[in-house]
């Protein structure tokens, strides 16, 4: 039986925060998120990837990488690597 992945194909399947020695993804752009509190005083900062935005499903949000699929991952960094 083939199990079916419930995520959309522009879904990140990567654990996050994504830890210091992260390279799975060959897309990867460190970026430092830092959120405020409710006292808008700074919390720690985040690493975060620069294509990880939100996607949003009928009932819920993912974090979904502007880029697309693997395959269009891949393409970009063929097309940003040269």
């Amino acid at each position: 039986m083939v199990r079916q992945d419930p995520r959309p194909a522009d879904a990140c399947p990567f654990e996050r925060p994504f830890p210091p020695d992260f390279d799975e993804c060959p897309a990867f752009e460190e970026r430092r998120f830092v959120g405020l509190d409710l006292r808008h005083e700074p919390l720690e900062p985040v690493r975060t990837c620069e294509h990880l935005t939100v996607g949003k499903l009928a009932n819920r949000h993912y974090g979904r990488c502007a880029l697309g699929t693997l395959a269009d991952r891949l393409a970009w960094v063929r097309q940003h690597s040269a």
